[in-house]
């Protein structure tokens, strides 16, 4: 039951009101707009029985004052954000739970966890007790069975599950999956999971498999396409929605990893259905590069899924060190440990600016550069062990500058992906050699746009906020208070800076 179809706000009673005033309000009701007289019959009917108006009641804000209530009611016909100084948790997670429809997406990850505290908190005697007292004023019969009030304090969680889903569907689905990590982040794992967090998890579960049942089908075709023509653009494709399935599930796994609960978790399937490939790719073709190739996907992919990246570092290892000199095992085993370096350090995400730049200018430029271009002009390599070096190399080299990218130094990283280029160009592997010139031509045109990346990115902010100016404050007289509130609470607090 959301607040509008409460059958305190569809009458416009109090709980305090007895059963005369509640007709006189129905009556009123049906005088004015008998179209709906179906809506005031449910609503008079619940209010009338003791029983039924508990799910009313809970819903409501029983004992709280007057003025504030008059307040919440003008802004529910208005369909705006309500700001409320409610006493009672059981109120705050009422109008929380409302106002999860005007926040602004930055705030709703602190909105939810919030939700979870509150209803953690909900005293159960508490509610008990505010009822009654207002029921006592009505003179209705009171509630002397405390398991009426449980039972609709657990389907609060119906409520909140139809608000969550309402809210998600006008969210875009990359911008959900980072608003679902955000939430994922502010949890503590320390303590027991509230119920709120365990429903917030589950809606998302639910959408995701949808989202990744239909990103499956195209995989299904990569992989096809992949053994017809290994080409850079087929493993383009197949990387794609590789990384889409990983952001999707990283979450989840996440959450389940910290609870326990991984042996339910089905994120190993869509792992599995590509390695398996790459396991195809060197036992029954005898193609070392493509299925490091593959592997590689998996690796960038999946980074923060500790077993599966465990698992895709042993096959890399067992791939590189298969049949090659000792000279060029100890260049593959110096270059595996740059690229553990790079997955340890590096963070291929929004908010790691200063880790990525930091492991840039005292890592690589000072360390790893030197080391690998001290093994790539050693002597003892075969062309194709050379070859292959040059491509690790190059493919290193990537990843550095696809760091930088990921903290805004687009120039800084252009000036690396040349030397990954130069490494590319002395190779045997011509889709060695694309792949990283795809990269190459993605950065330079970063590089060229960034301060007009910058202004677009503040035109952005400066639009939500207009849009947030648009949505709560009011341009006519009789709305100081709101225009106020607004300034205080919200402009000069979140936006001002």
């Amino acid at each position: 039951m959301l607040l509008k179809e409460n059958p305190f706000y569809i009458l416009n009673v109090k709980p305090s009101d007895n059963k005369q005033k509640i007709i006189d309000h129905y009556e009123e009701k049906i005088f004015d707009d008998d179209e709906n007289q179906t809506i005031y019959d449910n609503a008079q009917n619940i209010l009338l029985s003791p029983n039924k108006r508990i799910s009313a009641e809970v819903r409501w804000f029983c004992g709280e004052s007057n003025n504030e209530i008059d307040n919440l009611r003008k802004n529910i016909e208005l369909n705006v954000y309500c700001n409320s100084n409610f006493k009672f948790n059981i109120s705050k997670f009422n109008v929380l739970l409302y106002n999860l429809n005007f926040i602004g997406k930055d705030d709703l990850p602190h909105s939810i966890i919030t939700l979870d505290n509150i209803y953690k908190n909900l005293n159960t005697d508490e509610i008990l007790d505010i009822i009654n007292k207002e029921r006592k004023k009505a003179r209705i019969t009171e509630i002397q069975d405390m398991e009426n009030v449980i039972s609709e304090i657990n389907l609060l969680r119906d409520d909140f599950r139809v608000v969550c889903k309402v809210v998600t569907n006008d969210i875009p689905k990359f911008k959900y999956i980072r608003f679902v990590n955000e939430v994922i982040q502010k949890v503590d794992f320390s303590k027991k999971i509230g119920v709120i967090i365990d429903d917030f998890i589950a809606t998302y579960r639910l959408d995701a498999n949808a989202h990744i049942a239909e990103i499956d089908k195209y995989i299904d075709d990569d992989i096809k396409r992949i053994k017809n023509n290994p080409s850079e653009e087929n493993f383009d494709l197949l990387e794609e929605n590789v990384r889409k399935i990983a952001a999707i599930l990283r979450p989840i796994y996440i959450f389940d990893k910290n609870i326990g609960m991984l042996a339910d978790n089905n994120s190993d399937n869509y792992f599995y259905k590509v390695r398996s490939v790459a396991i195809d790719f060197y036992n029954e073709e005898n193609n070392i590069q493509i299925a490091l190739r593959i592997s590689e996907i998996l690796k960038e992919a999946y980074t923060g899924f500790d077993e599966f990246i465990n698992k895709v570092n042993e096959d890399i290892e067992y791939l590189s060190s298969h049949n090659y000199s000792d000279v060029y095992y100890e260049a593959r085993k110096a270059f595996d440990e740059i690229n553990t370096a790079i997955d340890n350090k590096c963070y291929f995400e929004i908010g790691h600016e200063e880790e990525n730049l930091l492991f840039y200018n005292n890592e690589f430029q000072r360390s790893y550069k030197h080391i690998i271009d001290e093994f790539l002009t050693r002597t003892g390599y075969s062309l194709e062990e050379l070859s292959l070096l040059y491509s690790s190399a190059a493919y290193i080299v990537r990843r550095v500058a696809n760091a930088l990218t990921w903290a805004n130094e687009f120039k800084l990283a252009f000036e690396v992906i040349k030397i990954a280029y130069d490494y590319a160009n002395k190779t045997r592997d011509e889709e060695c050699l694309k792949f990283i010139k795809k990269s190459y031509d993605s950065i330079e045109e970063d590089a060229v746009n960034e301060k007009s990346k910058e202004y677009y990115e503040a035109k952005e902010k400066l639009d939500s906020i207009y849009d947030d100016i648009q949505q709560n404050c009011w341009f006519e007289n009789g709305h100081d208070i709101t225009n106020k509130n607004y300034y205080h609470n919200i402009f000069k607090l979140k936006h001002k800076n």
